[in-house]
């Protein structure tokens, strides 16, 4: 079983959870709170995604990419990503 790195508050209205990884495949993926409907939602242009937090009423996701120095953010279903800060420029 892989290591759980990183795991954000629960969305409670809508049962869902968050969560991120570090291994060797970083990903941002999300399951109902009983475990099913597990998907990846942002796999991309990842290394270290940490900090998740949720923005409920905008339902966007944001974190951090510790290696990358970013703050991204995207909806809850992982699309419509976009670049909050770039600490790279």
């Amino acid at each position: 079983m892989r290591q759980l790195r990183d795991c954000c508050d629960a969305d409670i209205c809508c049962s869902t959870v968050y969560w991120s990884d570090w291994g060797s495949s970083p990903r941002i993926e999300r399951s109902s709170m009983n475990g099913e409907n597990r998907s990846v939602i942002v796999s991309s242009s990842l290394h270290w995604p940490n900090g998740l937090t949720l923005d409920y009423a905008g339902s966007r996701l944001y974190w951090v990419d510790a290696r990358h120095h970013v703050i991204e953010s995207a909806n809850l279903d992982g699309s419509q990503r976009r670049t909050v800060l770039d600490r790279r420029k």
